[in-house]
């Protein structure tokens, strides 16, 4: 439903997502569905007039992330052993790190997504309270499928629990990190590089913006004039931005650019380690609102920050 008011949760569902399709053949159980903003924008909460607010199950003041945050929710809350989530610019590595939980965003073209965005710049992966079940259930989402047309050669991943250390909430992130660090130099030769002294990460952001938003005006495009009505402002601010956006070949060639540059730096190492996100879960930046799960009483008074 992308989190969104516009889209009617009765109309007929009548296809399995590729995911979905693949985990019902290996017999998987679903217990339902999870929240998402509003067609995906933001990866720093989890808000939508459909739905009120998601909040973090180990602090409820805080942010579990987006625009995965429920998926990443209902693995934290042990409502299910794994999740499914999608990941354009970091819905799913950011909730995985505000909640707790293994979050993997796998390579473009590993995953089948259908529609397929055809920018080949999101993808689908998983949520997971051990790194063996996220393995699993990776295994059989990458099975071949005749939407992915970007599609790379499948090769089954394998987890090894001598590399994985007990990451807590409360610890601060380079601490954490240092723990990861030494862990794999007991197994590994390692060497610390400061990757980000290399690359123009602002250069980079521009990059995903100008290709981004595009995406997103194609979206509002598709949706009719009384739906559009019923988004949500940021949602209509992203579509009038996306007007503003050009010259799009002239930015996918600086993407495939700035990609070659960083594989071959990745090139030289198996495994590069870095921080999810640069900090802890975030504050709600609204007061937390009930809401009814039959939607029929929906407070709207946090969307005031929107105005």
């Amino acid at each position: 439903m992308h989190g969104s008011l516009a889209i009617d949760p009765n109309q007929p569902w009548l296809e399995d997502a590729p995911v979905v399709a693949r985990l019902r053949e290996a017999g998987a159980v679903f217990v339902g569905k999870t929240t998402t903003p509003e067609f995906s924008l933001g990866s720093a909460s989890t808000m939508s007039r459909a739905h009120g607010v998601t909040v973090n199950p180990w602090n409820i003041k805080c942010s579990p992330g987006g625009s995965s945050g429920g998926s990443a929710v209902a693995v934290a809350s042990s409502l299910v052993p794994v999740t499914i989530g999608a990941d354009m610019g970091g819905s799913i590595t950011v909730p995985g790190s505000f909640c707790g939980v293994f979050g993997y965003k796998p390579s473009a073209g590993k995953v089948a997504h259908s529609p397929q965005d055809a920018l080949n710049l999101g993808t689908v992966g998983v949520f997971a309270r051990s790194v063996i079940d996220l393995v699993a259930t990776v295994n059989i989402i990458s099975l071949p499928d005749v939407n992915n047309w970007f599609h790379v050669p499948r090769t089954e991943i394998k987890a090894d629990y001598d590399f994985l250390p007990n990451i807590g909430l409360d610890t601060a992130i380079h601490t954490e990190l240092q723990l990861v660090f030494d862990k794999i130099k007991d197994c590994w030769q390692t060497r610390p590089v400061d990757t980000l002294q290399q690359f123009d990460l602002q250069l980079a952001l521009e990059i995903f913006s100008h290709i981004a938003l595009p995406i997103r005006l194609n979206q509002w495009q598709t949706l009719t004039q009384e739906q559009q009505l019923v988004t949500e402002k940021h949602t209509q601010k992203t579509a009038i931005l996306a007007h503003a956006k050009s010259n799009l070949y002239y930015w996918l060639l600086q993407r495939i650019k700035f990609g070659v540059d960083i594989n071959r730096h990745m090139h030289e190492f198996n495994l590069i380690v870095v921080p999810a996100t640069i900090t802890s879960a975030i504050n709600i930046p609204c007061d937390v609102v009930p809401i009814n799960i039959d939607n029929t009483d929906v407070n709207l008074s946090p969307w005031s920050i929107l105005d």
